[in-house]
Formats: structure tokens, C-alpha cells, sequence
């Protein structure tokens, strides 16, 4: 996590509306795709990036977009894996006297805002989305399920399998 620089490339790609341009980036741990290097024509850059999703290992997502002349683009994705960094060694990192690029600022906006997630129960079990913004506490109820509402670590019930009758008298 941001003491290990990734080499990033996106090589062999081909459009008949040259020159192409490419830009590089992530996607954070609340499902933003945010640039680390901005869109340029060089096909190659290197890049630090935030820790990866405890519950996937660690894993991050790398993100290569491609455009051409006319800024038509597309989007390929790469899962890496990042392991966290202690605040001591962030803090060296960002030592007052560094100068912060583009590509730090939104790494470590990401890390600021990332949660510890790895104390919280198995999500998808619970019919929840992931931990993202509490800290060992599942998402919302996934869609076509209803239970507490908001962040919780309690489970949803199927719609589907739930009714309600009413009987008059």
C-alpha cells in the first residue's frame, strides 16, 4: 500500500482513429473509479495504490482506459493484491517536505477513507452488500430483499418468500 510502485501497461491495443491515449486508475473500496494517472499518450506509467479489500484477500482492482481520436473509450480491469502499511510508514511517506502528486493525493484519499472490514461476518450470507463504510458492518439488504434498513450485520429475508395476509372478521 503506496510503498510499492506497480509498473501499469496497456500495450497491443489497436483502433483505426489514431493516436490512442490511455489513463490509469482503481477502483476504491466504495466501487469509485478514481485516476491515478491522468489521460496521456504514453501506454505505460507506475503507480502506488491503496490497501485491497481485506475480504478479497487484499485484492484492488486496476483499471486501464483506452481512448481514441474522438475520445470513443473502453475500460479493462486487473485485480492485484495490496497489502496494508502501518500509519508509521504512511506517515514517512508523506513527509512534509515531498511534493504530492495527482496519483498520491487520490491513493491516499482512499486510505484516509478506507474501513476495516475484517472483522465483519460473511455479507453475501446475510443477503447484504459488502462492508464499505462502517467499520465490521455489512451493506444495505441486496436488491429483492428487505430487513433492517441501512448498515447492519442482521440478515434480509427473500420478498419473494415473505407475504402478508389479511383475514376480516
Amino acid at each position: 500500500e503506496m510503498k510499492t510502485l506497480f509498473s501499469l501497461k496497456a500495450f497491443n491495443w489497436t483502433d483505426s482513429d489514431l493516436p490512442l491515449s490511455y489513463r490509469f486508475g482503481f477502483i476504491s473500496s466504495k466501487g469509485d473509479e478514481l485516476t491515478t494517472i491522468q489521460q496521456s499518450s504514453a501506454p505505460s506509467s507506475f503507480s502506488a495504490f491503496p490497501r485491497g479489500d481485506s475480504q478479497l484477500n487484499n485484492s484492488l482492482s486496476c483499471t486501464v482506459e483506452v481512448f481514441d481520436t474522438f475520445d470513443a473509450s473502453t475500460t479493462d480491469y486487473m485485480p492485484i493484491r495490496v497489502n496494508p502499511i502501518s500509519f508509521a510508514e504512511f506517515s514517512q511517506i508523506f513527509s512534509p517536505n515531498m511534493s504530492i502528486s495527482i496519483e498520491m493525493v487520490a491513493v491516499a484519499s482512499s486510505v484516509l477513507n478506507s474501513v476495516d472490514c475484517t472483522k465483519s461476518p460473511s455479507c453475501p450470507l446475510l443477503n447484504r452488500n459488502p462492508c464499505t463504510l462502517i467499520a465490521a458492518t455489512c451493506g444495505e439488504c441486496l436488491d429483492g430483499y428487505f430487513g433492517e434498513i441501512g448498515y447492519h450485520n442482521s440478515p434480509c429475508v427473500n420478498q419473494s418468500s415473505f407475504y402478508l395476509s389479511a383475514h376480516s372478521s
